[in-house]
């Protein structure tokens, strides 16, 4: 797999592509491109794809999706590494996600989206849920991406405070 990492040239309301990214992707001058825009995101790709075209475009989307978990790995390292066991997770199952009804998010002000703070308190028997002070956190990680980072071993507890945080983790 061909790939780089380019810096992006926005001017006013224009956004300037090097011709190198275009020729290490191969597009042609003449070919008609597609962007694809998500939060934080602009995928630009080939109009039409062959069917080995969007085969390769799935797996190289695949293959830039691991390089940055194994980033975020990194920079929060493993739980093997940490002194101490993170406790700030109370007994939570982490690969179950959690699901609460519009109702109950309306009634504990908090958006569909909104992060939560959950614990167990398995001596009373009780889960404690509630609006997180901080927009992100642990349990705001979509269940895929969670079960990935699981599998990866990483500290949770890291994970959990540089989401809190805000913290860059990526770039200069």
């Amino acid at each position: 797999m061909k790939n780089g990492k380019f810096d992006v040239n926005r001017s006013g309301k224009a956004v300037t592509i090097n011709t190198a990214m275009l020729k290490l992707a191969e597009f042609r001058t003449e070919e008609a491109l597609s962007a694809h825009v998500n939060d934080g995101l602009i995928l630009l790709f080939k109009a039409k794809l062959t069917a080995k075209d969007l085969v390769d475009l799935a797996n190289n989307l695949y293959l830039f999706a691991d390089d940055l978990m194994e980033r975020l790995v990194r920079v929060c390292g493993s739980c093997e590494e940490c002194e101490k066991e993170c406790d700030g997770f109370n007994g939570v199952d982490l690969e179950e996600p959690v699901q609460l009804s519009e109702e109950l998010r309306e009634a504990i002000g908090v958006s569909q989206d909104g992060a939560l703070d959950i614990s167990v308190d398995e001596k009373n028997g009780t889960i404690t849920v509630k609006a997180a002070n901080d927009k992100y956190s642990l349990y705001s990680v979509p269940h895929p991406i969670m079960e990935y980072l699981m599998a990866t071993g990483i500290c949770l507890g890291a994970l959990d405070q540089h989401l809190r945080q805000g913290d860059v983790v990526y770039g200069d």
